[in-house]
Parts: C-alpha cells; sequence; structure tokens
C-alpha cells in the first residue's frame, strides 16, 4: 500500500466519522507518513468537511509546499469574499475553527508571504464583536510574531487603524517581536489613548526598550487610580466571591494592576458570557496520541492549544488555569441531582491578573453537565488554596465514586 493510498483511506474516514479520539488517531497517522502525504491533503483542502483536519495535519507535516495552497483557502474563507458572494453574515464556523488553524500552520512554516493575508485578517476581524473573532485575532498575530521582523512595518501601519482590536493586537505583536523601529508609534499611543490599549502598548514598550518604557510610563501612568469595588456588579462578582470568602481579604494579596471602569465593562462584554469546556481528562489522552506516535513534546503542546483554544485574557494572552480548593466548596441538591459547585482561578502570566470561574458540576457525572460563570478577581488567590489539574482531576473522580449510586 503506498502513501497516497493510505493517506485517501484515512481521509475518507475523517469525512465519515466523528469520533475524536479516532480522528486524531487518523490525524496521527497520516503526519507520521510525511511529506508524501502532502499532495493529497491540499487537493482536499476546499472540502469542508476536512480542512480543519488536513490543516491540523500539514501544521504538524510543516512542509512549505502546502503555503500557497493554505493562502488562497484563507482568503477565499475570510468574512469579506464570504459576503461578496451575496451573503449577509460571514459564515462563523470557518471563522473560529479552521481559520485560527491555518494561521496557526502558517506561523509555523515561518513564510513572509503569508504576511499579507494575516494583515488582511487583522483588519478584517477587527471590527466585529463575536468572542469568536477575538481567536481568529489572536492567532494571527501569533503566526506574525512567529514570522518574526519581516512583520513590524505592516503592523506598525495596523497600529493606525480605526478598529480598537485591531490596534491592540498589532501592539501585542510588535511586542513580542521586539523590534525597535515600533518604539516611535508606540509612544505616541501611550501618550495619547487610556485605558487597555495604552496598557498593551506599554507592555510592548517594555518588551522591546525596557530603560525608555519606564521613563515613558512614569511620566504617563498606566492605568487610573479607581475604587475597584464600584466596578463590580454587586449581585453577581461580590456574591459570588463572599460565597467563598467571609472577607475579600483571604483571598490573598492585591493584584499587580488595578481595573479601570472602562477594563471592568471591557471584560464583561467579552468575558462575562464565556463558555470553557472542562477537558482535563480528554486533553490528556489527546496528548497521548500524539506522544505515542513520536512527536516533540513542544509540538503536542502547540497543537493543543490550536485544538482546545484556552481562554483570552483582556490583554490578548491565553490564560493559565489554576483550581481553588475554596474551604466553602459545597454540594446542594435540586430535581436532577446531586451537585459540586467551586471555583477556578485563571491566571495571566503576560499582565498578572486573576480572573475568576465558578464551576457547578453534576456529581454523577463529572466531566459532564456543568454551570459557568467567568468574572474578574480583584486579589490573588492564597497559595495554600491552589491546587493542579492532576489533583483536582484526582478529587473530582473521588466525588464521582463517592457518590456514584449503589449497583
Amino acid at each position: 500500500m503506498n502513501y497516497k493510498t493510505s493517506t485517501e483511506k484515512h481521509l475518507e474516514f475523517l469525512e465519515r466519522f466523528h469520533d475524536w479520539e479516532s480522528i486524531y488517531r487518523s490525524i496521527a497517522e497520516i503526519s507520521k507518513q510525511g511529506t508524501e502525504a502532502v499532495p493529497a491533503l491540499i487537493n482536499r483542502l476546499n472540502k469542508k468537511s476536512l480542512s480543519y483536519y488536513i490543516l491540523l495535519t500539514l501544521f504538524l507535516i510543516r512542509d512549505k509546499r502546502a503555503v500557497p495552497h493554505i493562502i488562497d483557502w484563507l482568503e477565499n474563507s475570510s468574512p469579506v469574499n464570504v459576503q461578496k458572494m451575496g451573503m449577509t453574515q460571514p459564515i462563523v464556523y470557518v471563522g473560529l475553527k479552521e481559520v485560527t488553524a491555518a494561521c496557526y500552520t502558517l506561523g509555523a512554516f515561518g513564510d513572509s508571504t503569508a504576511i499579507p493575508s494575516l494583515i488582511n485578517l487583522l483588519k478584517q476581524y477587527g471590527g466585529n464583536k463575536l468572542v469568536s473573532d477575538r481567536y481568529c485575532l489572536k492567532a494571527a498575530a501569533d503566526a506574525l510574531v512567529k514570522i518574526g521582523k519581516a512583520s513590524v512595518q505592516p503592523l506598525i501601519e495596523l497600529l493606525k487603524s480605526k478598529h480598537f482590536e485591531t490596534r491592540k493586537y498589532a501592539a501585542y505583536a510588535l511586542g513580542k517581536i521586539g523590534d525597535n523601529r515600533a518604539l516611535p508609534t508606540l509612544m505616541e499611543i501611550v501618550q495619547s489613548q487610556h485605558g487597555l490599549l495604552r496598557e498593551t502598548a506599554c507592555r510592548a514598550l517594555l518588551q522591546i526598550d525596557t530603560k525608555k518604557a519606564t521613563e515613558i510610563i512614569q511620566a504617563n501612568s498606566l492605568t487610573p487610580k479607581e475604587d475597584i469595588n464600584s466596578h463590580f456588579k454587586l449581585d453577581q462578582d461580590l456574591e459570588t466571591i463572599y460565597w467563598y470568602y467571609d472577607s475579600l481579604d483571604k483571598l490573598g494579596p492585591l493584584s499587580e494592576h488595578t481595573l479601570s471602569k472602562e477594563l471592568y465593562n471591557y471584560y464583561m462584554e467579552w468575558g462575562g458570557n464565556y463558555f470553557y469546556e472542562d477537558v482535563i481528562k480528554g486533553k490528556s489522552e489527546f496528548e497521548e496520541i500524539f506522544l505515542v506516535k513520536g512527536f516533540p513534546k513542544e509540538t503536542i503542546n502547540e497543537l493543543v492549544k490550536i485544538v482546545y483554544l484556552p481562554p483570552l485574557c483582556l490583554c490578548g494572552e491565553y490564560l493559565e488555569w489554576k483550581y481553588v480548593n475554596s474551604p466553602s466548596r459545597e454540594y446542594y441538591y435540586d430535581e436532577e441531582g446531586e451537585y459540586l459547585k467551586d471555583m477556578i482561578c485563571i491566571y495571566c502570566n503576560n499582565c498578572k491578573r486573576y480572573s475568576g470561574l465558578e464551576r457547578t458540576v453534576k456529581t454523577q457525572y463529572p466531566l459532564e453537565n456543568r454551570r459557568l460563570y467567568w468574572f474578574y478577581l480583584l486579589r490573588f488567590p492564597n497559595q495554600t488554596e491552589l491546587i493542579n489539574q492532576e489533583q483536582l482531576e484526582k478529587k473530582t473522580w473521588v466525588e464521582y465514586e463517592r457518590c456514584k449510586p449503589e449497583e
């Protein structure tokens, strides 16, 4: 059996079945065939039912022959081109999974020919309000960072965009690249703008030139000094925090940054309705599939982010999860059974903020039937209350064993 026949068979399987474990095993099998599988993958890239899986496979193989085909697919799948075809709304399905996978795949190649398409995505999605569009912006910015210094001048031009999100992710990317050519324009933003855009530009300056940035930031305070408590929805946020703590002081030391009214409103607009799937068990099984096939751990970690898309902080970075075993976690019952209620802390390593996620889990099915509510934490949790994911998984399944019905 030659490689092409094997690849075609796996692609036919991917088209018929939807079991995630079998799908990712097929992706791993095709990827291990290497460059000989690329022609068959390119030929099927425009097939809607397969494009996402093919993009993930091309990310793993990393054959540059795929670059022009991915660019062509990305341009033909953009919201602007879909609307030109007579549709009033972009196809959201294309706007999240496929677009993010395409961007990260192009970033992995590091090919500068992808820059115009990635810049175009930052322009197009910057004016949209959907949470999914932020992932497309993040993926395009990360891809431009991977490509490096050739992206700097186009990103500087984007700092003049009329769309706030476009400017924010342009500043975010310029900070990560670290090229001095961006300093004058970023300084202008710090001196003329306010709130989150100004904070992102300050952080970019610090990443590029710490000495100059310090002088600018000292002359222009980073965030307004306001009463944090006045920006919480008392019937939701503070009530949730007090449910776990008798006093806010028990949360630990103050967060590094204050939260202005502007940042709070932005956070609630983007994050208040976010739904995050608890995939602790599923993610570890996913990683094992690719580890067994011999893929580098670093590549697998990158693939995990593409597939599971962690929640985004308002600063533009992916969040790191830490779980709080609160002293006041408790069980309650309703007509559907017993539930466990606890709180998860979400830490941003980029801007040093913590967010909170109140989670209610049905104890009989601990990885299903979740109810989630996301809010801002104005203080860090105490370190003694933080437990890691492995401990959480064990604790969750212990609770399941305790509560499951007798045979």
